[in-house]
């Protein structure tokens, strides 16, 4: 699979054909319980790959995914990548990253130099506690602009437990329903008050640091 393909995959995680930014939020939210069958990882496999995968009957399918991703299904290499954080991979894309990235790289702490080098400038600490008041204001209480999408994906895994998307829609979809309420109205305030309070900062200060076109 060349960059081309990873690269794709990682614009299909939060966005859909047709769709702006703002009716991908109102439709999906983060697209973490409204949106189990992400496109990017299918994408991610690239056409060959698929082709073979779709031409599998339903068990080969199973085992080709438990394959690749082992117990972790929802969390592919492209999402890990977008995330940055590797640490919850599993199956033989788990092999695969610990012989190309280092240790480091590897942590559930790990944040690039590039991200580090952004948040640890003043103006990006006063403009995350702005964003922060901003969400509690709309009754949403998150410390860091990470922890709400996190979060939302952490609950979602343990409501899921060990059932599929499929068995909790079928034995519990008020509960399911409801969960996806709660994560687009997430979505939409942490959208809101990033784009009032974060971005602007962000971008200022990714352009002084890295120059135009640097980030």
């Amino acid at each position: 699979v060349d960059y081309s393909t990873i690269k794709e995959a990682m614009n299909a995680i939060d966005s859909a054909p047709g769709l702006s930014d703002d009716a991908y939020i109102a439709q999906f939210g983060y697209g973490v319980s409204t949106q189990p069958a992400n496109p990017a990882a299918d994408i991610s496999l690239g056409p060959t790959n698929l082709k073979t995968f779709n031409a599998l009957g339903s068990a080969d399918q199973f085992a080709y995914r438990f394959t690749l991703l082992g117990e972790e299904t929802d969390w592919p290499f492209v999402i890990a990548l977008d995330a940055e954080d590797l640490s919850n991979l599993d199956g033989c894309t788990a092999e695969a990253v610990e012989g190309v990235f280092d240790v480091a790289e590897l942590a559930s702490s790990y944040v690039n130099p590039k991200d580090a080098l952004v948040e640890q400038d003043p103006r990006m600490i006063e403009a995350n506690d702005a964003w922060a008041t901003c969400m509690q204001t709309l009754g949403f209480d998150y410390g860091h602009p990470d922890d709400a999408e996190d979060e939302t994906r952490e609950r979602f895994a343990d409501l899921l437990g060990d059932q599929s998307f499929a068995d909790l829609q079928a034995t519990r979809p008020q509960v399911l329903t409801d969960f996806q309420g709660e994560e687009k109205a997430t979505a939409r305030a942490d959208e809101d008050c990033a784009i009032e309070f974060l971005d602007p900062v962000e971008d200022l200060v990714e352009q002084e640091i890295f120059g135009a076109g640097g980030a």
